[in-house]
């Protein structure tokens, strides 16, 4: 089976993967460092992940059930 996806698509999954690796690189050094800006980052950049993951998440499940036409 094959499946057409637009460029769109491929840049939300790229993003989504980024800011995850972000997140948790963040993560690892507010522990170590313990300062309350790298909290506030680490959140912010966990709410962007959030937010991509459920575009990825409509998008998959459009071209999956056949619901997205390909923009060619």
């Amino acid at each position: 089976m094959n499946i057409t996806v637009d460029l769109s698509f491929l840049i939300a999954v790229k993003d989504m993967r980024e800011e995850q690796r972000r997140f948790f690189a963040l993560t690892k050094e507010a522990k170590a460092k313990k300062l309350p800006k790298l909290w506030a980052q680490r959140k912010n950049c966990l709410d962007s992940s959030r937010q991509l993951e459920a575009l990825v998440d409509i998008r998959l499940d459009q071209y999956l059930n056949g619901k997205e036409e390909s923009n060619g």
